[in-house]
């Protein structure tokens, strides 16, 4: 490969990741039916009676919604 081609190349890879989009926030959407306030220890974790260590470990910037 001629060293045009390959400055080429490499040029077009660059502008493509600097162009890039950002990709979109996950979201996961969680409904639960006939579920109380209470029920869970996310929500209430002194008398919570279904463990969510998952929800509970989650990052400060997870929204939870009721």
């Amino acid at each position: 490969m001629d060293m045009k081609a390959l400055l080429g190349l490499g040029v077009f890879v660059v502008a493509g990741s600097l162009f890039a989009e950002a990709a979109a926030p996950n979201i996961v959407f969680v409904l639960c039916d006939d579920l109380g306030y209470g029920d869970v220890q996310c929500l209430n974790p002194e008398r919570g009676k279904i463990p969510t260590p998952i929800i509970d470990n989650g990052k400060p910037e997870w929204q939870r919604d009721v």
